[in-house]
């Protein structure tokens, strides 16, 4: 089966759903796909880091989530710390 995990303030859990088809119910969300199997809520970035040529966002729990390059243009108006 194809599994997704979901992570949130209030525990994580798993259902058995397909990425896409969680990505579709998140659609009225506001949040932003930054990888090929990562997506995040704007309110759950903290910030936005750049270490050489990787960018991570980073959650209120220090919890790092890569960003792809294809998915960087999503982030301009977020602020990039080091």
């Amino acid at each position: 089966g194809h599994y997704t995990h979901l992570l949130s303030a209030q525990g994580s859990t798993r259902v058995l759903m397909r990425f896409s088809d969680v990505m579709e119910e998140l659609s009225r969300l506001d949040g932003l796909r930054v990888h090929r199997s990562h997506w995040v809520a704007r309110q759950a970035i903290d910030r936005v880091v750049q270490e050489g040529q990787k960018t991570f966002v980073v959650m209120p729990c220090g919890r790092r989530i890569p960003v792809s390059r294809t998915y960087q243009r999503a982030l301009p108006e977020l602020r990039v710390g080091t």
